[in-house]
């Protein structure tokens, strides 16, 4: 190849590279390139299934107090109402501010005992407000039991004895009863008990309790001493929710005093 060939074949080639150049500039990068200063995507891991079960544990947990906290504070926001209603109408007479003042002392000391030890208030403005309290929480932890059950079932299935005895005891705590009130109670002649309302409808460790409202039933089994092998009290709540009074099915006098 002579000179003259070798300068056209150089010419010819500066001409090919300036008409690829537009092309390669808009080019996309190969996917084989380097990314800058990204971090290669990483494939996400993948749960195990006791993860997945203790995850919809935590849900149905998170659920359950989230649902109980809410019921509190209406039941916390009717009382501060009723409070506030009453200090709206001081400023009368004398004899009727000390009533309103003595009223907003009683209530105020029922919102100090829900709020620091769980005893819901009975007092006539408030009685309402807490049965239905009562009630909510109760269906509340009924939804939740079915969700902590089936957890449990499918850690019983994966042979986890150390993650069931877990989940076990979490849901025991979870749906175990509170306490809602404590009355002292003359149940016979000279004999007085502790009585203990819990918020699942149970007396004690083996009697129940119902209410309408104003008038409380008591029930347990008795197969010694009564005939038909249960006892019923029926008792009237005060309006200032500390006592109660009633007869039981044989017509014999019943007396109870709030003490918590």
């Amino acid at each position: 190849m002579n000179s003259g060939q070798r300068t056209l074949l150089a010419r010819c080639a500066v001409v090919w590279i300036a008409a690829l150049t537009p092309a390669l500039a808009g080019a996309a990068p190969s996917p084989l390139a380097p990314r800058g200063d990204d971090t290669p995507a990483q494939p996400a891991k993948e749960k195990t299934p006791l993860e997945i079960a203790m995850a919809r544990f935590k849900t149905a947990s998170d659920d359950l107090s989230a649902a109980i906290e809410k019921e509190k504070a209406e039941l916390v926001a009717t009382i501060d109402k009723e409070i506030e209603k009453r200090r709206d109408g001081l400023g009368g007479a004398s004899g009727r501010n000390e009533e309103t003042l003595a009223e907003i002392d009683r209530l105020t000391a029922e919102r100090t005992s829900f709020l620091g030890k769980g005893f819901v208030p009975l007092s006539k403005p408030l009685r309402k407000a807490s049965m239905d309290y009562v009630a909510a929480v109760r269906r509340a932890r009924d939804d939740a039991k079915p969700k902590f059950d089936s957890v449990e079932r499918t850690i019983a299935g994966l042979k986890n004895e150390g993650a069931l005895r877990t989940v076990q005891g979490r849901a025991k705590e979870f749906l175990s009863p509170k306490a809602i009130a404590k009355f002292r109670y003359r149940w016979a002649p000279g004999k007085v008990a502790e009585w203990t309302l819990y918020d699942d409808g149970r007396l004690n460790a083996d009697a129940t309790w119902t209410s309408d409202g104003d008038t409380f039933v008591f029930r347990g089994a008795d197969k010694t001493t009564l005939k038909g092998g249960a006892w019923k009290d029926t008792c009237r709540l005060s309006d200032d929710g500390r006592t109660l009074d009633g007869k039981n099915t044989l017509g014999h006098q019943k007396h109870g005093e709030r003490i918590d």
